[in-house]
């Protein structure tokens, strides 16, 4: 059977874990070292916490880490080395992760461009568009359906002695209206009367009112005339 070994891997210090442990063995503040190297202690905090976009510039890091090392007797050399090692490390991966924030804004940006004077001119214009075609669709359907008729008197099936008998109701503006075929003029609000000639007995009554160009729309009254009246 085969045996395996674990060897333990140890872990690189980084510059700020290299200058953070040798500032504590020798005992110093973050202030206190500010004091000793005339470098302000937001900068000293920045090179021990890897925050290298907060520097002021590479020539003056470099020269804040050859200061910095003569203080803590460190090799100035491998400490700039590993600094521009790191600092190169650090803003690439800053720039991956600026360039995921910055694509879905970008998109964003494309699609607030594409809201353009133009694009809301020609939604405007098609809102008109329908709105027309709608109100165009409505006229026309207004001419072609048939009109409302409604009949007052006689009531159907009506029995009555009299031979001569009034059809009245009412019916739209601008309507053919008819009574057995004979034409009916109506007022202005479409009211009409009209007296008709019945036969003993049973009489059909056809009221039949139409637009120029609709359908026609035919109420019918039975009548039952038992005789005449001298």
């Amino acid at each position: 059977m085969v045996s395996f070994r674990t060897k333990k891997i140890n872990s690189v210090p980084s510059l700020g874990e290299i200058l953070s442990q040798a500032r504590q063995k020798h005992s110093l503040t973050i202030d206190q070292a500010a004091r000793s190297t005339k470098i302000s202690s937001d900068y000293l905090h920045y090179l021990e916490s890897g925050n290298y976009d907060r520097l002021p510039g590479e020539v003056y890091a470099k020269n804040f880490l050859k200061v910095y090392a003569g203080l803590l007797h460190l090799d100035p050399a491998g400490l700039i080395s590993r600094y521009l090692s790191e600092k190169n490390i650090y803003f690439k991966t800053r720039q991956i992760s600026k360039n995921k924030i910055e694509q879905p804004v970008e998109r964003l940006r494309r699609i607030h461009f594409l809201v353009t004077p133009k694009l809301i001119r020609n939604f405007v214009l098609a809102g008109l568009l329908i709105i027309f075609l709608a109100y165009l669709g409505f006229k026309v359907k207004g001419m072609f359906a048939p009109p409302w008729l409604d009949i007052y008197s006689p009531t159907q099936n009506l029995v009555t002695a009299e031979n001569i008998i009034a059809i009245s109701g009412q019916t739209q503006k601008e309507t053919i209206l008819k009574i057995n075929g004979q034409k009916v003029l109506a007022d202005n609000s479409g009211l009409f009367s009209e007296t008709v000639v019945l036969q003993p007995g049973t009489n059909l009554i056809e009221i039949t009112a139409q637009k120029k160009h609709g359908q026609p729309t035919k109420i019918y009254r039975q009548v039952v005339v038992t005789g005449q009246t001298n």
